[in-house]
């Protein structure tokens, strides 16, 4: 029989074990949620990160659709359905800073292309976007204005324009309009814009004539960077745009002066050394 001291003995440990196990599952019950939130914030910052990255891409793709709409030289309510376009109106105006950001990364980017470019009709989205960034949309306007200068330089060596409409597609006859269009309102709505901006801004620099900026780009350079080799096929391609439009080439430079017609040809040439010299560099970096 066993002894009743060591029967009472082995109840109180009994009792012990037992509130220690309910002790020790009460402490691991609370602490698991907290445990939980520590395994999980990583993943859970990962899906809000994510999350917010799409977000802004789509917001973007919308920014950028509402662009090319407005630029595409068919915004107005008698091409879209009049909600649609008041949709995209107040986007554009309500938005104006980070609009002429898109724009200015969009349009004017290297790797859209300046025959490209004339396609689109952009004075008109400047002044939308003025509304709610005017020194913004200026400096874009002014920056423009000279583009469209530039671009214009063949078309402005040509006496006989009948002759070189001929020449030009359907589409290429429309881009040289919007050209031709926008040197005429751009003065207008620097003008314009001017106003609305304080004095130091309104300040003209200084710009030099096309001819001269087409010449210095044509110049050879010696030892220079990827950067320097794109900015000077750039300034060619603005000016060689209206070259671009045409598909015959001889044709169109006969419509062109001796002396002029040398020139052109020199800068398509050029253009074409620094092309290569481009694709040289990019394979050896």
């Amino acid at each position: 029989m066993l002894d009743p001291t060591f029967l009472n003995s082995m109840d109180s440990i009994g009792e012990q074990m037992l509130r220690s196990t309910i002790i020790f599952t009460s402490f691991v019950l609370a602490a698991l949620p907290v445990a939980l939130v520590i395994v999980r914030r990583p993943d859970a910052t990962y899906t809000a990160s994510n999350t917010y990255t799409k977000s802004r891409n789509v917001f973007r793709e919308q920014a950028l659709d509402d662009i090319r709409t407005a630029a595409g030289g068919n915004f107005s309510t008698a091409h879209l359905m009049p909600d649609v376009y008041n949709q995209i109106l107040r986007r554009i105006q309500s938005n104006g800073k980070l609009y002429n950001q898109l724009i200015q990364e969009w349009y004017f980017s290297s790797e859209f292309s300046a025959s490209t470019r004339a396609h689109f009709y952009i004075p008109e989205t400047l002044e939308i976007t003025a509304q709610t960034d005017a020194p913004g949309s200026l400096i874009l306007v002014k920056k423009l204005k000279s583009e469209v200068a530039a671009s214009l330089f063949v078309y402005d060596k040509i006496k006989d324009k009948d002759k070189l409409s001929k020449l030009l597609t359907i589409k290429g006859r429309s881009a040289l309009g919007r050209l031709g269009e926008s040197r005429e309102k751009l003065p207008i709505t620097i003008a314009s814009l001017e106003k609305k901006v304080p004095v130091e801004l309104a300040k003209d620099e200084e710009d030099q004539p096309t001819a001269v900026k087409l010449q210095s780009a044509a110049q050879p350079l010696q030892n220079s960077s990827l950067e320097a080799l794109q900015k000077s096929k750039e300034q060619l391609d603005l000016g060689l745009t209206v070259y671009d439009l045409v598909n015959d080439k001889e044709k169109l430079l006969q419509l062109i002066n001796a002396e002029d017609k040398t020139m052109v040809r020199n800068l398509a040439r050029r253009r074409q050394e620094l092309t290569s010299e481009i694709k040289v560099k990019k394979a050896l970096m």
